[in-house]
């Protein structure tokens, strides 16, 4: 990555209790409300914790991709949840907490990586990459929201759009040999379904 510039719910009956109940009642266990805790997404391939952060003027990162997004949404976007690598970027005012992911496929008779996908969450923010990149940047729309896309040569691209720690960045590269594939024309089907299963978080 380059570096920055800068369910099914249970209907429970409901029960009268008599009036000479005591206060005891209210912390019994089978009487009062229960938590859900959401699952945390299906992941094979584990990888090492994310490095310590130093943010000098700016809240940590929470959100981390290599744990948070799980393999059955990198499966549907057409990369290999087994190729799921750490790739992070730890400054001294700003951090990049994210995972990369590789797409296969056969070239000349020869199995190769052809593409690679990183999904980092960062504590910048999307409207400080709008004041960046915004001479070369397009506005789109990912599931609603604001978004900024922009080349990076011409075998890569970047998209940022809010995130749960400020922007969440994708970065596509096409790394297959001779390839004419524009990144920039395939980031946005892919930031869709990323940003979907993100969102909430």
């Amino acid at each position: 990555m380059k570096l920055i510039r800068l369910g099914i719910a249970a209907t429970l009956p409901i029960v009268l209790l008599a009036s000479s109940c005591t206060s005891s009642d209210a912390g019994d266990p089978g009487s009062g409300s229960t938590t859900t805790t959401p699952a945390k997404p299906s992941i094979a391939v584990s990888v090492g914790p994310a490095p310590t952060q130093y943010n000098q003027g700016r809240k940590s990162v929470n959100f981390d991709p290599c744990v948070g997004v799980g393999d059955s949404v990198i499966a549907k976007i057409g990369f290999d949840p087994s190729s799921r690598k750490r790739m992070d970027q730890i400054h001294d005012d700003y951090s990049f907490i994210g995972c990369s992911f590789d797409q296969n496929g056969t070239v000349d008779g020869t199995t190769m990586t052809v593409r690679q996908l990183t999904i980092s969450s960062t504590n910048i923010t999307l409207d400080e990459f709008r004041k960046r990149d915004g001479t070369s940047s397009t506005v789109i729309q990912i599931n609603g929201q604001d978004a900024i896309v922009h080349p990076d040569g011409p075998v890569s691209c970047f998209l940022e759009t809010s995130g749960p720690d400020g922007a969440l960045d994708i970065q596509l590269s096409i790394v297959q040999p001779h390839s004419a594939e524009q990144p920039c024309g395939n980031i946005k089907d892919i930031a869709n379904v990323v940003q979907g299963a993100v969102s909430g978080k």
